[in-house]
């Protein structure tokens, strides 16, 4: 069936990220060549005697067979890890990184005097250091240097020596494994002898690595036969073990966890003085007591501390160097903050006066600005006291403006009115005007018939006929002047009246608009009407 992934834990994976970093043909991503990675996979499958497969690898990779740190991992946890087992360990990980990586840079960095005075074995153990020192970081090889600041103390207060950490907090920096080496060897164990050396990293390697928290001789008093017998006590992450005078003989160990329970007990304080205080230790899984024995109360005290910080770590799931890593890291970065702080308070205080002198500045300007406000706002008051009277002097022009839209329409109107008697008077003078002519054509055919005439009785009466004809004319003369005349004289008034009137209103309009140009819009002109002229 398919196998679960197995995942790489942190520790192991800054191992692999080291041996992935000296790899050369890195492009500009930082990625390597399959081929080169298959290359580290096989140093980790002849360790564990797995079979990996690397057909599977170039699906991790890009379309140009090349593959990042993620997709290496990636690639071990989902099919090569759930291979090895339960044969995996951690340490034979580390084993295989290291190896690779010092073959790689022994012969890529040269490597001081001082570096070189160190065994193989040696550099293997400060690397492990190195690597849970660096907490937190996957992604780099390189380390903050105030980080390796507590393993420098704690080597100090072992040799014995005054130590000053200021220059590394005065000048934070980063650096790599063999520049650490360099300075941890310069700085503290130059004059230090081989044994003595050996014995400073391996206690460096019990603490951060095999996690040993404490040792010492203690009593105990034994769980099957009630005897109190001295052993030799190795207090580490998960176990208590406990051994014999000589260290020869592992009798057995107390499982320590979260349900791990250390209580203070009353000693027995008879003839032997190693039974004076005890404290008893639960174990996590069986859930026997054991109770254990020290000659004085600060050592009780000691242990009982020690314990207490174990299954404290326990219950957080996490191992107490991670703890300790962490927590002097955060005291790290507290005392490079108040550094930070201290150096910040001059330059504070002179920003702080050059602020108060650019405040009084900015408060005169501010005073300006005011006064200029408030120039301004009673500007403003009389434009807008200016604007109502606009607005009123706009308003009856708007009235007046609508009266003469009113009278135009009107006038129009009267016009049209006026336009339609014109009409029907013109029908009625071409009617008189016809009659008259009609008359005048018979008066001159009768003039020469009655010059023809020779009967006299006859001529008579063609004369009398006459007489009566030219009365007509005259009178239809008279009458045709007197309706034009009447008629076009009344329509003339009228319209005389309205034009002078609506010309009042325009010369009102006009100086409006003069006094209010752009106000009000222009006043409507009665058109032309040339048709009058023709009647007069």
């Amino acid at each position: 069936g398919k196998l679960e992934p197995l995942f790489i834990h942190p520790v192991t994976c800054r191992a692999l990220l080291f041996a992935y970093s000296v790899i050369d043909g890195k492009d500009k991503e930082g990625k390597i060549s399959v081929q080169d990675a298959a290359i580290i996979c096989q140093r980790i499958e002849g360790e564990f005697r797995a079979r990996f497969p690397y057909d599977k690898l170039n699906k991790y990779g890009d379309s140009q067979q090349r593959i990042d740190f993620e997709g290496l991992k990636k690639y071990l946890e989902e099919h090569c890890l759930n291979r090895i087992g339960r044969e995996f360990s951690a340490f034979a990980f580390l084993k295989v990184c290291w190896e690779y990586y010092y073959q790689q840079e022994k012969s890529k960095t040269e490597l001081t005097s001082i570096i070189k005075r160190l065994k193989n074995d040696q550099l293997y153990k400060l690397w492990q250091v190195y690597i849970i020192l660096n907490h937190g970081n996957v992604t780099k090889t390189t380390i903050p240097m105030i980080y390796i600041v507590p393993a420098f103390k704690r080597v100090a207060n072992i040799v014995g020596i005054e130590w000053k950490d200021d220059e590394y907090f005065q000048h934070p920096r980063y650096a790599n494994f063999w520049k650490v080496v360099d300075e941890f060897m310069c700085g503290l164990l130059v004059n230090v002898d081989d044994d003595f050396l050996d014995e400073i990293i391996c206690n460096l390697q019990d603490f951060y690595v095999y996690n040993i928290i404490k040792i010492g001789y203690l009593s105990k008093k034994g769980h099957r036969v009630a005897n109190i017998k001295e052993r030799y006590f190795i207090l580490r992450q998960d176990t208590m073990d406990y051994y014999t005078e000589n260290m020869k003989e592992k009798k057995g160990s107390i499982i320590i966890n979260h349900d791990t329970l250390v209580v203070s007990k009353p000693g027995d304080r008879g003839s032997n003085n190693n039974t004076n205080y005890c404290f008893a230790v639960t174990d996590g899984e069986s859930g026997i007591v054991y109770d254990i024995y020290t000659p004085c109360l600060y050592i009780k005290i000691d242990w009982m501390n020690a314990l207490q910080k174990v299954i404290n770590a326990h219950r957080k799931g996490k191992l107490l160097a991670e703890l300790k890593v962490e927590s002097d890291q955060q005291v790290v970065n507290d005392k490079l903050a108040k550094m930070e702080l201290r150096t910040l308070k001059p330059r504070y205080k002179t920003l702080l006066s050059i602020e108060n002198d650019e405040n009084q500045e900015q408060k005169k300007c501010l005073q300006d600005l005011v006064d200029q406000l408030r120039a301004t706002k009673t500007e403003l008051r009389a434009e807008q006291k200016k604007s109502q009277d606009l607005q009123t002097q706009l308003s009856s022009t708007n009235q007046l403006l609508q009266s003469c839209y009113s009278d135009n329409n009107d006038l129009e109107q009267i016009i049209l009115e006026y336009q339609g008697m014109l009409d029907s008077k013109a029908k009625e003078l071409n009617k008189l005007t016809e009659e008259q002519a009609k008359r005048k054509k018979e008066e001159q055919e009768l003039k020469r018939k009655i010059e023809n005439m020779t009967d006299p009785n006859e001529k008579r009466q063609s004369v009398l006929s006459l007489g009566m004809i030219t009365m007509e004319c005259q009178n239809g003369n008279k009458v045709l002047v007197e309706k034009a005349g009447d008629g076009l004289n009344t329509l003339k008034t009228n319209l005389e009246k309205k034009l002078y009137a609506l010309r009042h209103k325009s010369s009102t309009m006009r100086d409006l608009q003069q006094n209010h140009r752009g106000i009000c819009p222009p006043v409507p002109r009665p058109r032309p009407r040339n048709d009058l002229n023709s009647f007069t």
